[in-house]
């Protein structure tokens, strides 16, 4: 076998495990959506009522309605209240190209390394209020679909314009008196209600979302319909690839 067979099948099994990793994704969206849709929305005095017949613990349950906090947070770039936010900082270094690199001697900066310098979340428990009342969230484990809320861009030069750092801070939250989108599941704190994390399946769905249950709905399907599309295409290819090949090899 030649070198340049092997190098087609590997491409060709590459194209594969697109595909199924593609495949894996738009699975997982699909579960997403689902839970949503199987779940319909309770208003607040709903789950204060189910609690107080027969606590139905473990129950799926969905509530939308605005954000309130006992204790808000401060969003570290903004300085907005908030009741969840995520504060992450990236970094790359940037300086000029190699010796022996073609883009030497032409005074661009070419990529060197990069990171993550932190990624920092916080989220304590707060209400959910719609027009019946108020019931109590409590975000740990969930997954939290942030609004971005503040961005900044640094660039910082050092030893004569030959390096420069560049690093990005962006801020994500759920700024107080929003609308907030939550599906989990009932539990009991205190003697109330509070919807969290499924006690024994951590498979469960649990999101929290500033966006509508129709936003996430539309976003989820056509994030799945996209990850089939391009498993179809790779995986098309992938096995084209590999059986033209095979084909070429039986003829010799």
């Amino acid at each position: 076998m030649t070198t340049l067979n092997i190098i087609l099948f590997c491409a060709g099994g590459l194209m594969l495990i697109a595909a199924v990793i593609c495949v894996t994704a738009a699975l997982r969206g699909e579960d997403r959506l689902l839970a949503i849709l199987d779940t319909p929305t309770s208003s607040a005095l709903d789950i204060h009522a189910i609690h107080r017949n027969n606590g139905a613990y473990g129950q799926a349950c969905e509530v939308a309605g605005v954000i309130e906090c006992d204790a808000s947070l401060s969003g570290p770039l903004s300085g907005q209240a908030c009741v969840a936010y995520s504060h992450s900082l990236t970094w790359e270094e940037w300086g000029k190209p190699g010796m022996f690199d073609k883009r030497s001697g032409t005074g661009d900066l070419v990529y060197r390394t990069g990171g993550v310098e932190f990624d920092d979340r916080h989220a304590p428990t707060f209400w959910v209020r719609d027009a019946s009342g108020r019931v109590l969230v409590d975000p740990i484990n969930a997954e939290l679909d942030l609004e971005p809320i503040d961005a900044r861009y640094e660039v910082v030069t050092s030893g004569y314009g030959e390096i420069e750092r560049r690093t990005r801070r962006e801020e994500k939250g759920l700024p107080l008196g929003q609308p907030v989108y939550v599906l989990g599941y009932l539990g009991e704190r205190q003697g109330q209600p509070v919807i969290q994390r499924h006690a024994s399946d951590s498979s469960k769905k649990f999101l929290i979302s500033y966006r509508t249950e129709q936003t996430l709905t539309r976003a989820n399907r056509r994030r799945a319909a996209v990850f089939y599309f391009v498993a179809g295409i790779s995986g098309s290819a992938g096995m084209l690839l590999i059986a033209w090949r095979l084909l070429l090899l039986r003829g010799r």
